[in-house]
């Protein structure tokens, strides 16, 4: 086994050297580094050409900047190995990062696509150095939350792209193809996963820093939501008096979980068995505490649905619309099977 690691470099020298050699010294897991050069100025085509002519590195060179989405699938087509793992040049590895990051995915054969941990998941190396920062998840070895994944630094099994195919070039430079791939990898049954114990660094935004994020970011996510449903804050009320089992709200909730909705669930009776994902958060608590809760976000983080089939705390929300402000959903029988299917719109039910 081993895995093709794949980076598109423009310029960054310092960031690109950086990056390089940390994967030089933390990996050992068996890999091939694929540089995919866009275009770069003289001295970080020197630097990359010097280290291919050593064998250090396959080097592939265009004569212009085709963009990072481009560039990966350059990659993805010149790989022949079991994993792929995408990387941005303006990363830092730990020691053992890849192999971690393997071994989960090869103890769970339903995750497709892996995440290591990383300062863009909120594990930020404050008061630490990152390399001691990353010792101290080494206890969690194996273990994983799932989540939607992000294209920093990015595991793919070979499995996932032969169903899934290669990212979207219509996003042109980036942003929204990593979740535009994580959910087509959902809809042929994969999950993704963030692999605890290993840890990647992230500097954020060093690649785009010459071009206009706002409009890049404005053009791709009208692109994204055309195809895909826009992500909701919903709460979620699981009552005594409730007709579906708490394993029947799990798979519903980790659905629209998975497709990018954040869900605030309010429980009042019984604990709630559901798989780890950062846009499930459980409260809990009494009814009215929640209602309270509800009523007293502020308007950028109000609610826009919420689910309860217990008809009492249905019917109060309703009236209390005026102030919260969603829309109140009552009958989970009705729409049960469009909030089970997978990759099924959510708006409108």
């Amino acid at each position: 086994m081993s895995c093709d690691i794949i980076i598109p470099a423009w310029n960054q020298l310092e960031y690109t050297k950086n990056c390089l050699e940390s994967i030089f010294k933390n990996t050992h897991y068996p890999y091939r580094l694929v540089i995919i050069d866009n275009a770069s100025e003289q001295p970080t085509r020197n630097y990359l050409q010097k280290l291919s002519e050593q064998k250090k590195i396959f080097l592939l060179c265009n004569e212009q900047n085709l963009g990072w989405i481009k560039a990966i699938n350059q990659g993805i087509k010149i790989s022949s190995a079991p994993y792929i793992c995408l990387m941005n040049n303006d990363t830092l590895t730990t020691d053992g990062w890849l192999t971690e990051m393997v071994f989960v995915a090869e103890n769970n054969p339903q995750v497709g696509i892996v995440n290591p941990s990383s300062n863009n998941f909120g594990q930020k190396p404050e008061g630490l150095t990152i390399d001691d920062y990353a010792l101290t998840l080494k206890r969690y070895h194996g273990q994983w939350q799932e989540l939607s994944a992000t294209g920093f630094c990015m595991l793919i099994k070979r499995e996932v792209i032969d169903k899934v195919g290669f990212f979207d070039e219509r996003y042109n430079l980036g942003y929204f193809e990593e979740t535009d791939f994580y959910l087509r990898a959902i809809k042929k049954g994969f999950l993704a996963a963030r692999a605890k114990a290993a840890y990647v660094y992230h500097y954020e935004k060093v690649s785009f820093r010459k071009f206009d994020i706002e409009k890049l970011k404005e053009t791709n996510r009208n692109l994204f939501y055309s195809r895909w449903e826009r992500p909701t804050r919903i709460a979620w009320f699981i009552s005594k008096n409730s007709s579906f089992s708490l394993e029947e709200h799990s798979k519903m909730l980790l659905n629209l979980a998975r497709r990018g909705h954040l869900i605030y669930v309010f429980l009042t009776k019984g604990e709630l068995s559901v798989n780890e994902h950062p846009h499930i958060r459980i409260f809990k608590q009494p009814v009215l505490f929640s209602i309270l809760k509800i009523l007293r976000r502020k308007r950028r983080k109000r609610f826009d649905n919420i689910f309860s089939d217990d008809l009492r705390i249905a019917d109060l929300l309703e009236r209390l619309k005026s102030i919260h402000q969603a829309k109140v959903f009552r009958d989970f029988s009705k729409y049960r099977e469009k909030l089970w299917r997978p990759g099924c719109n959510f708006q409108p039910l």
